[in-house]
């Protein structure tokens, strides 16, 4: 896929500027954007850019310290407005689970996932527009924009050692994806899906609305799995790699919507009235025998919230795509000013069987189950 570099070093550049000219006025944010479009400008040219020459590193990492920790805190005020909800949360999620389903997909993920063909360039974009151009033209305009201006590179070699990640600043007014991928299929496709809807978020709330970007939100996955979870669905309903596709949501159901459970006790623990985290975003102390090692404490949060809130409005809107698109950016614009209570609400979910998991059990425990069956009868994997 070709990408444009030209527009990705046209915004460094005016970053650069802005922050030579403005630096009293010259935000945390506005340096933080800089250092990660230099970052992916290092992983698609290989060229590292002194991005120091203009402003004292001491200066630079007391920006980004701050930024980090300001967001951080916001964060943990957050865990600790709403402990009891998020234990219970993880803990009706982690009860839908059928451990049997956890041993097929850990063991054959990759071997099954990697033996689906690969598609061309051309079916592989019809695949998306198809699936946006359900959800009405400020979506799908957002999305034919990153291809059109080739905002879109694969098989970029990335430090942060991920599949993908978007970048976007309110500065520039422009977003860009990088992926690791470099195949035209079932793995990249769901990805990329998953990297538009950061996009798609970027482009009308933190672009669009100028509204402060925030480096760690609760909520920061929610627009990228608002639209993944549905187009794993529309994969298996179209017969597009449909057992890959299963496999897939199986995976994100144990990996990602679980991934708060591992913290069930350190919320509720005795003489623990607060949580803390240390640099690294980790849990700062250990509570009784919980590994609490992995992902940063914050990707938990992020990723728990995000695919079941996706999952619930899914099961919540069906087939009323218009309805469904519009519920996402009304989310996208005012989610700051709400409680979680509210903005659960403001999506048009019922809050308490968000918390039960009412809505996604019967969904959940299908998809499992099939995963199960097709494997046991088909000895696919």
């Amino acid at each position: 896929m070709e990408f444009d570099i030209d527009k990705l070093a046209d915004d460094i550049y005016k970053q650069i500027l802005y922050v030579i000219h403005n630096q009293r006025q010259s935000s945390d944010e506005t340096i933080t954007d800089l250092y990660t479009y230099a970052g992916a400008f290092n992983d698609l040219t290989g060229i590292e850019l002194n991005t120091n020459l203009f402003m004292q590193q001491e200066k630079i990492n007391k920006y980004l310290i701050k930024y980090y920790q300001t967001s951080i805190n916001d964060l943990l005020n957050f865990v600790n407005d709403n402990m009891v909800y998020l234990e219970r949360l993880a803990t009706n999620i982690f009860r839908l689970l059928d451990r049997n389903t956890a041993i097929y997909v850990y063991n054959s993920y990759y071997k099954y996932v990697n033996r689906t063909p690969d598609i061309n360039y051309n079916d592989f974009k019809d695949i998306i527009y198809s699936f946006y151009s359900r959800y009405g033209n400020d979506i799908f305009s957002i999305v034919k924009k990153m291809f059109d201006e080739k905002r879109i590179s694969m098989g970029a070699k990335n430090k942060l050692k991920s599949d993908g990640y978007t970048i976007s600043s309110p500065y520039t007014k422009d977003v860009f994806i990088v992926l690791s991928i470099e195949n035209f299929g079932i793995d990249s496709l769901i990805l990329l899906v998953h990297e538009l809807g950061h996009a798609i978020s970027n482009y009308i709330s933190v672009v669009g609305y100028n509204d402060k970007k925030t480096y760690m939100s609760p909520y920061r996955e929610v627009p990228s799995t608002y639209f993944e979870i549905p187009f794993m669905d529309y994969l298996m309903q179209s017969k597009i790699f449909p057992d890959s596709a299963l496999t897939q949501l199986n995976d994100k159901f144990i990996n990602e919507l679980n991934s708060l459970h591992r913290y069930v006790g350190v919320f509720r623990h005795p003489e623990e009235k607060s949580i803390a985290v240390d640099i690294d975003g980790n849990i700062s102390k250990t509570i009784k025998d919980k590994n609490l090692k992995g992902k940063p404490f914050y990707e938990d949060i992020m990723y728990t919230i995000g695919y079941s809130v996706a999952l619930n409005a899914y099961l919540t809107y069906g087939d009323d795509y218009q309805e469904y698109a519009k519920r996402i950016i009304d989310f996208m614009y005012y989610y700051k000013k709400f409680t979680f209570k509210e903005n659960i609400e403001s999506l048009g979910l019922n809050y308490k069987k968000y918390i039960s998991c009412n809505t996604i059990a019967p969904y959940v425990k299908e998809k499992n189950q099939e995963l199960i069956r097709k494997q046991l009868t088909k000895n696919k994997i």
